[in-house]
């Protein structure tokens, strides 16, 4: 096998005179610097976890990026990811995201080294797998297709808890790639530290990276803790993101997806710096979205300069830093005239690698790999049916709908954490659902995720949100919007509680809601007068 070429001046840092430990590391390993050189790596086993026995088994790293060519000869990046695109048909390379390939097979082809340690997160489980590198990359054509490309592994420790680690490093070790170098706070010390005590005892004074302003997310495993989800969904959407860069969360309002897609955008990205959300409405055009013209003074006299849009300027600061994913969130993406919005975009979101000539510009543009776009949409929102199936078939749609995960039991278990006397309100909304025929216009439970939930907050969001809302669905239906009153369906829900079914409740007490409930009766009756239908639908 020809030789590696490594970069080995960063391992051969200039020695620390801090050693912060007092532990006598196992294994020989001296807890200083000057003994622990080299890097550290995280190493998937696969998108499902699928080559971990494999590797534990042969002591191995396997790189699980398909059948690959065999790139021991390779000269450079470039190089390997010519050679790559030679062997795979244009009709494959969509799925195959290629240039991200070649970065990190070429990482594991020439910066790997011997002595590097390697972290492998076992899927589905809250621990982690740790060992030492022991040889240079290898391809062996006999092995498995998908496994042909590794190093040897001396695995010292195949279940560590993830919960030894702490926050600011376990954020590292959760980020999307499938093999990355981790170079944050002093993290070669640490997981030295780790394999040999058991235990992550921080930076050393003096070696922590720096911190920024506001932080994100500080893994999967912590954003699924703050969302009250089960990690495994956010795991999905990970894994749609990194096949298609695009994904939509739709659902009807108070379904959290907005907050869902800032959150898990910054925890991908690794920073807020990295995301950017705008906001689609009826009047946003091209020319605000991609790149267009804006009016200027200057000099005292009139003009017009071309400027870059968010997408242009994300695509801008993702190509600067290839090694980085960059999240755009779009909400409220239906609300905008696609077509007009987009323009040959279309193109670009399928075909990451080509390039077009955009409609103001004089060289020709394509979108960066590590690009991805979350979007949001309302499904109680006439304009969905809008979307038309161009865009439809470019992104991935995760539903957000009270009566599936994750959204499904998030307001019980927010109230059980938050407040827990206020159970009621769970059935209550439940029920109510229940009783909405269109499962895309049901009721959010972010509407009662607030602090310091009581009956009376209860009450005022019921009467100003929610109410509202349900009239909209039931626009005519007076009787129905009748059986949507808080103390009806409270009632309700406590006799359902008691065995004794759905059977009729009290009258309510609740006089705004039996207002409400008669306003819609004289909609109703007057809905005979077509200067009335009007008026309604301008309302």
């Amino acid at each position: 096998m020809a030789e590696i070429e490594r970069d080995t001046a960063a391992k051969d840092d200039e020695p620390s005179d801090d050693d912060s430990s007092e532990e006598e590391p196992n294994n020989g390993k001296p807890s200083d610097v000057e003994a622990v050189p080299g890097k550290a790596w995280v190493i998937r086993g696969g998108a499902a976890g699928e080559f971990e026995d494999h590797n534990f088994k042969h002591s191995q790293a396997v790189a699980s990026f398909g059948s690959r060519p065999d790139v021991r000869h390779v000269s450079s990046r470039k190089d390997l990811e010519e050679r790559m695109l030679a062997v795979f048909p244009d009709a494959e390379y969509r799925d195959l995201n290629i240039p991200d390939a070649a970065r990190q097979l070429w990482m594991l082809r020439s910066e790997v080294g011997v002595g590097d340690i390697v972290v492998q997160p076992r899927k589905g489980t809250s621990l982690d797998a740790l060992g030492v590198v022991t040889s240079e990359y290898f391809y062996r054509e006999s092995e498995e297709p998908r496994a042909r490309h590794a190093v040897e592994v001396d695995w010292q420790c195949i279940d560590s808890p993830r919960s030894a680690v702490l926050k600011d490093l376990r954020k590292s070790l959760d980020r999307p790639p499938t093999i990355f170098e981790i170079t944050a706070n002093d993290s070669v010390w640490r997981l030295h530290q780790l394999m040999s005590t058991g235990r992550d005892p921080g930076p050393r004074p003096g070696h922590a990276g720096p911190v920024g302003g506001r932080t994100a997310p500080e893994s999967l495993d912590e954003l699924a803790e703050e969302l009250l989800w089960n990690v495994e969904h956010l795991h999905k959407i990970e894994t749609l993101l990194r096949l298609k860069r695009q994904v939509i969360f739709q659902g009807p309002p108070g379904t959290g997806k907005t907050y869902a897609a800032r959150k898990l955008a910054e925890c991908l990205s690794g920073s807020p710096d990295r995301v950017r959300i705008v906001q689609f409405h009826p009047s946003y055009a091209y020319e605000d979205f991609v790149q267009g013209f804006r009016p200027t003074l200057a000099d005292d006299r009139h003009g017009f300069t071309l400027a870059d849009g968010p997408l242009l300027r994300m695509a801008k600061q993702a190509r600067e830093n290839p090694d980085e994913t960059h999240v755009l969130v779009i909400d409220e993406i239906n609300r905008g005239n696609l077509s007009k919005v987009f323009g040959e975009l279309y193109f670009l979101l399928e075909y990451r690698k080509e390039e077009m000539w955009l409609q103001y510009s004089d060289e020709p543009f394509s979108l960066p790999e590590n690009v991805w776009i979350i979007g949001t949409m309302n499904t109680a929102d006439r304009s969905i049916a809008l979307v038309d199936l161009a865009l439809r078939r470019r992104f991935y749609f995760v539903e957000f709908y009270p009566d599936t995960p994750p959204v499904k039991g998030l307001l019980r278990a927010w109230i059980n954490k938050h407040a827990s006397r206020m159970e009621w309100v769970a059935e209550v909304v439940d029920l109510a659902n229940e009783r909405l025929s269109e499962r895309h216009a049901a009721i959010g439970p972010s509407y009662f995720m607030i602090e310091g939930l009581d009956d009376a907050s209860v009450s005022l969001i019921w009467e100003h949100n929610v109410l509202p809302y349900v009239e909209e669905q039931l626009y005519g239906e007076g009787e129905r919007l009748r059986d949507f009153a808080l103390d009806r369906l409270r009632g309700s829900a406590r006799e359902a509680a008691s065995g004794n079914g759905d059977s009729e409740a009290e009258p309510t007490t609740d006089g705004a809601a039996e207002a409400r409930a008669a306003v819609a009766d004289a909609d109703k009756t007057a809905s005979a007068d077509p200067a009335d239908d009007e008026s309604r639908e301008a309302r």
